[in-house]
């Protein structure tokens, strides 16, 4: 830490000169050198505390008290979401229904449906989804591969009910509604802010998950494909590089180079962390000084493995050209 702070007040000094340029005959070449030195720098202190954050965590046991924590939260929210949409009984159950009739690609689709299960959960009402036609891919595609958002209620349960409420387009959700966004139930809430740095992004990822529950038969084609996947205690980082029709007018096109600055700041922050000793090393004559040892080299020499996902055949021609390694 001392590295880190000595770092911090050598760069604000710096800083701190550039100040008074107008007065020295400093040109913008060299001020441009000396500023991306300086980002290079900072970026390395910013490595380093994140270790040293790292080790604080799993030294006082917080890193797993959090673990922990957010499993017995994730626990709590699936349970209810579970509750809330498979009543007692469906005939006197309030109601959330949506049209998904070829709305828009599976991503789109499940954002809009992750919505509409939010609104069910914040109104305590079961959100079921319309008949859907024939050719209706998206709505095709969750009855083959997920669990039904609910297992006991369905549309033919509303008969003629007049308290329904259409769970409205995301596009055209009034900006003064109390459940997008950003909510989270009131009862939770401290806990999980308390745990985790994006409670908001963790609890729509609550709702994705319920939505996205495989049956039985895409769970044994996700671990058919998890076993055909090389096992090894190195980790591995996703990257998923999206082109083709979302460059024509609602996104930009990135290089394969930017995703990989943040790939290796996180292969380099992992590897920079400071091995601490497993806890079954020790025993009453002390530790095994062997074990320690190769404890010490498993942690700090891993290969980078990357899984790349994109529709764009080149991009892979071009990974392994410029990452070897």
């Amino acid at each position: 830490m001392k590295y880190t702070s000595v770092g911090l007040h050598k760069i604000a000094q710096s800083l701190e000169e550039f100040s008074n340029l107008h007065e020295s005959n400093t040109s913008v070449s060299s001020i441009r050198i000396s500023l991306e030195r300086y980002e290079i720098q900072l970026h390395e202190i910013i490595e380093d505390m994140e270790a040293h954050l790292k080790e604080l965590g799993e030294t006082d046991g917080f890193s797993r008290f959090r673990i922990t924590g957010l499993n017995q939260l994730a626990e709590t929210v699936q349970r209810r979401i579970r509750q809330l949409q498979n009543p007692t009984n469906c005939q006197t159950a309030k109601y959330i229904t949506f049209d998904f009739t070829n709305l828009c690609g599976f991503g789109c689709s499940v954002h809009q449906l992750t919505a509409c299960l939010q609104m069910a959960f914040e109104h305590k009402r079961v959100l079921v989804l319309k008949k859907h036609s024939p050719g209706d891919i998206f709505r095709e595609w969750l009855k083959q591969n997920t669990i039904p958002l609910s297992e006991k209620c369905s549309y033919e349960d509303l008969n003629d009910k007049t308290d329904i409420i259409e769970c409205p387009l995301k596009a055209y959700i009034p900006s003064d509604n109390d459940w997008v966004p950003n909510v989270l139930p009131r009862d939770l809430a401290e806990k999980l802010t308390y745990l985790h740095e994006a409670p908001y992004a963790w609890f729509a990822g609550q709702l994705t998950a319920y939505v996205l529950r495989p049956n039985l038969h895409l769970s044994q084609l996700i671990n058919q494909s998890l076993s055909g996947f090389r096992r090894s205690d190195h980790p591995v980082v996703g990257v998923h590089i999206r082109r083709t029709d979302k460059l024509i007018w609602e996104a930009q096109s990135h290089d394969l180079e930017e995703y990989m600055k943040h790939v290796d700041d996180y292969f380099n922050s992992f590897e920079n962390t400071t091995p601490l000793l497993k806890p079954e090393i020790y025993n009453s004559n002390g530790y095994n000084l062997n074990n320690h040892t190769k404890d010490i080299e498993r942690f700090t020499h891993r290969n980078r493995s990357v899984y790349l996902t994109t529709y764009e055949p080149s991009l892979f021609d071009q990974f392994t050209t410029n990452h070897p390694n």
